[in-house]
């Protein structure tokens, strides 16, 4: 507010900070328009351009980033472009799901990576012991992991603990996510409509009319 109050324009990221680790359903309740914004006139609320989800990359590695960023960022997206009465965080869970498993197709890892960091902690073939613990915890949120820190903090140390794999998007109490072996039931993504957001945008960019005839081909 105190920025748009300036008659300055800016992104919306307060709510947003994926390095936070908050679960998708906390940051798909914070509607950029609620809160202070709530209080702001139309002409101020049409200077908040937008918002951004952030990342801080300090327990960050290629092997991690994929879980870290996925699937919480399309929760934050749908938040964006829905209106504010839109809240049901059953139906969000419920469509996050199949997006996770269309990113997995892209080639992301968020679900995938988790294995080989607790086979490589177990330092055995059976890490049923160490998945079960996994599957019962979470990164702990907000900054307590810096809090915590016992002297310096080493940047440069490898990120290879076991709240480095634990996921950090799952619903709370419910078991962690991960990919199943590949078998015959598993196809490939076929483009449909059944898969659609809470709510359309909430604006739509005009387009221009197609002309109803064909255009002549030249000789």
């Amino acid at each position: 507010p105190i920025i748009v109050g300036a008659l300055l324009s800016g992104l919306l990221s307060f709510g947003y900070y994926l390095d936070l680790m908050w679960p998708a359903s906390r940051h798909y309740a914070v509607d950029p328009m609620s809160g202070a914004a709530s209080s702001l006139t139309q002409e101020e609320k049409i200077r908040i351009l937008g918002g951004e989800a952030c990342m801080w990359g300090e327990w960050i590695s290629p092997e991690n980033m994929d879980s870290l960023i996925w699937p919480r960022t399309a929760a934050i997206a749908e938040r964006l472009w829905s209106p504010e009465e839109v809240q049901d965080i059953d139906s969000m869970y419920t469509r996050l799901d199949e997006v996770s498993w269309r990113l997995e197709w892209l080639g992301l890892r968020h679900r995938s990576h988790e294995d080989p960091m607790l086979h490589r902690m177990a330092g055995v073939e059976d890490i049923s012991a160490l998945r079960s613990l996994a599957d019962v915890v979470e990164p702990v949120k907000d900054y307590a992991r810096f809090e915590n820190v016992k002297g310096a903090w080493d940047f440069r140390a490898p990120l290879n603990r076991l709240i480095d794999s634990a996921a950090s998007v799952r619903r709370p109490g419910t078991r962690s996510p991960r990919s199943p072996r590949p078998g015959p039931r598993r196809r490939a993504p076929v483009p449909s409509r059944r898969w659609r957001p809470a709510a359309t945008p909430r604006r739509l960019a005009r387009r221009p009319p197609r002309s109803a005839g064909r255009r002549s081909r030249s000789p």
